[in-house]
């Protein structure tokens, strides 16, 4: 960061000079244009660096999204999981009770889950399908 300062000062301290000489009408001393091309090698170095260490952060930034994307997408799948094995056993106990209190408790059982799920995560993208179900086979029922 002290490089990028310092560039920046000498890229002031050369440009008000170029405009000096502009303004006066006067041409550099070789002395002078040496300096100025120093300056200006310094400062596209610097840019240089600068322009890299950007391009770094970036390639960090997209690998470390990428790395996020996969443990949702996975977290996803897993819930996802959840929720069919959950929807399985309970078509497999309305199967063997066909009672609507055997429909009560699983459709509380889903309201609560969704909510257990909801107050650790607030990005919850609503109810999950095993509830949407739910939801169908009440009317069905």
């Amino acid at each position: 960061m002290e490089s990028a300062k310092s560039a920046l000062a000498s890229t002031k301290r050369t440009h008000a000079a170029i405009k000096k000489h502009e303004d006066d009408g006067t041409s550099p001393d070789s002395q002078e244009l040496r300096e100025w091309r120093t300056v200006a090698a310094a400062a596209n170095k610097e840019l240089s660096r600068m322009v890299k260490k950007l391009a770094n952060q970036e390639e960090r930034h997209k690998v470390e999204m990428a790395m996020i994307n996969d443990e949702v997408r996975g977290e996803l799948v897993d819930r996802e999981a959840n929720n069919a094995r959950v929807a399985e056993r309970f078509r497999m106990q309305l199967e063997r009770e066909n009672s609507s209190l055997c429909f009560d408790r699983a459709l509380n059982s889903a309201a609560v889950v969704e909510a257990s799920i909801a107050a650790l995560c607030p990005h919850v993208n609503g109810m999950s399908s095993g509830t949407v179900m739910l939801m169908k086979t009440e009317k069905h029922v």
